[in-house]
């Protein structure tokens, strides 16, 4: 009986005058699902009070909730445009943000678009009328009021907190929200803070190398800035730094059937058809004695395999088997991809890139072929009984950084 061993081993690789805000996504290794992986936001949400569309686990692609604090008052006097109104926003539409490899210098862009916009208001100080506990409920425009709001009142309404969405059209370009209240004109209150939301279109990471990606955006606060509250006094938090860190790290996958115990496979070489049809078909012996492994693999990105030999043959890199009298043959060590193409394997790295690039390879049908060939089998036929066996060590590694 000739036995190999085989191992298989995965090696993966509020400031008054400027506020800075960490934005960050890690792409999960996740090229063995369907989707191939995408970025997933690690950003917490905060808007004052907990709400459930603060969901760490969120893709990405959802809504990023910041707070920005803010030093604003404002007057209500609508005879003089929207711009007086209760509630008046404007904000600026998408934006470009280009991120770095910190280690390799690596660009990548990602596109920034608003999509929410509130604030925590204060200092309200007017009378509830007709039972009117939430003046900034209502709000029309390019935004839609779309979750709960928070209100601080007794005899008197003294503040609310709230978050505005802004409508899926008029994400892409500038949009102006506002609402006309009939509060009367000379109704003032303060913002404390503002509660902004974004959505990123976060580059394909399937076509990012490992590492680090860092951006910045400023966001300006003010009369025709990126966030715009109408006329009133902006004395602090004018200016806010969004920056972006994206982590990709990917990985392979390999799925070997199980052996006789974790990581081991035992492999029996075979004449082509199995040794009952090499003794019926009359010939005197075979020219290959083989037989595969099969495997399955997913990854989105290059990796090398090597091997490593309990015996190794020669200087050639490729492995041995022995008896018990220390007779050595030379073993063929193959891989088999998902198209039947053949690659020899040997203690040097031999690297695999995906066959389209930024398309994952998911849960592909590849196999380990190992073989004797030619007049080692004949001179192997010397010696009836005799027993060929060696380990050899299959090493996959993502080979991406």
């Amino acid at each position: 009986m000739k036995t190999i061993k085989i191992l298989v081993l995965l090696m993966f690789s509020h400031s008054s005058l400027a506020d800075v805000i960490n934005i960050t996504a890690d792409y999960k290794p996740e090229s063995y699902e369907v989707s191939g992986g995408r970025f997933i936001n690690t950003t917490p949400c905060d808007v004052g009070q907990p709400i459930s569309y603060c969901d760490p686990q969120k893709p990405l692609e959802s809504s990023v909730i910041v707070k920005l604090p803010v030093s604003i008052a404002k007057t209500i006097n609508s005879a003089k445009g929207k711009q007086n109104y209760l509630s008046y926003y404007r904000l600026s539409g998408p934006k470009k943000v280009t991120l770095t490899n910190s280690k390799n210098g690596e660009h990548h862009e990602l596109a920034f678009i608003p999509t929410n916009i509130g604030a925590k208001v204060i200092k309200m100080e007017y009378p509830i009328v007709n039972n009117n506990r939430w003046p900034m409920h209502t709000i029309g425009g390019d935004c839609y009021q779309s979750f709960s709001t928070w209100g601080w009142f007794g005899s008197v309404v003294t503040g609310q907190l709230f978050l505005y969405s802004i409508n899926d059209l008029a994400q892409n370009g500038a949009s102006e929200c506002y609402h006309n209240s009939q509060l009367g004109n000379g109704t003032s209150y303060s913002v404390d803070w503002l509660n902004y939301g974004f959505r990123i279109k976060a580059p394909n990471p399937l076509t990012m190398s490992n590492g680090k990606y860092t951006g910045s955006l400023k966001i300006m606060v003010g009369r025709n800035k990126d966030i715009d509250l109408g006329d009133a006094t902006y004395s602090g938090g004018t200016e806010h730094e969004l920056k972006f860190t994206l982590t990709v790290r990917h990985q392979l996958k390999v799925d070997f059937p199980k052996g006789d115990s974790d990581g081991h496979s035992q492999v029996t070489l075979l004449p082509p058809g199995g040794w009952s049809n090499w003794i019926h078909s009359g010939k005197r012996e075979p020219s290959i004695l083989q037989q595969d492994l099969p495997f399955r693999i997913w990854f989105s990105a290059p990796f090398t395999v090597s091997l490593r030999c309990q015996y190794q043959w020669s200087t050639s890199g490729e492995c041995a088997l022995k008896d018990s009298k220390g007779r050595t043959v030379p073993l063929k060590t193959h891989y088999v991809n998902s198209i039947n193409e053949m690659f020899l394997l040997t203690t040097n790295k031999t690297r695999f890139v995906l066959p389209v690039q930024g398309s994952p390879v998911i849960n592909a049908a590849s196999a380990i072929r190992f073989q004797i060939v030619g007049g080692t089998v004949a001179e192997m036929m010397k010696y009836p009984g005799s027993s060929f066996k060696g380990d050899v060590t299959l090493i996959f590694d993502a080979a991406i950084d």
